[in-house]
């Protein structure tokens, strides 16, 4: 997984604008400038120490706290799926005796 690189020349037009250039890129194209590895969220553009991340710390939590939040809703939805599952069960079994009781008559 490589990064994304940006240009960490404050005065250039492509830091300015939060241009993210692909890895293969290593020099900026507006000023000459080494690039260097940012963070991939749209809008974030902090600059990384680590080259082979692709995420800051920051979005990175956010990240792994979405996946919870998604995780938990799902385990809940679940959980009310099983529950009504069987409370269709169980209502289910009542209308079949009914509906025996109601042919025989």
């Amino acid at each position: 997984m490589n990064s994304a690189k940006g240009c960490p020349n404050s005065e250039c037009a492509a830091h300015k604008k939060k241009t993210l250039f692909k890895s293969s890129i290593n020099y900026c194209p507006e000023c000459g400038t080494k690039l260097a590895a940012v963070c991939k969220i749209k809008g974030c553009y902090t600059f990384l120490n680590d080259d082979s991340k692709k995420l800051c710390a920051r979005c990175d939590a956010k990240r792994a706290d979405r996946i919870d939040k998604t995780k938990k809703v799902g385990a809940a939805a679940g959980g009310a799926i099983v529950t009504a599952v069987g409370i269709i069960a169980t209502a289910g079994e009542d209308v079949l005796q009914l509906a025996s009781k109601i042919k025989k008559n």
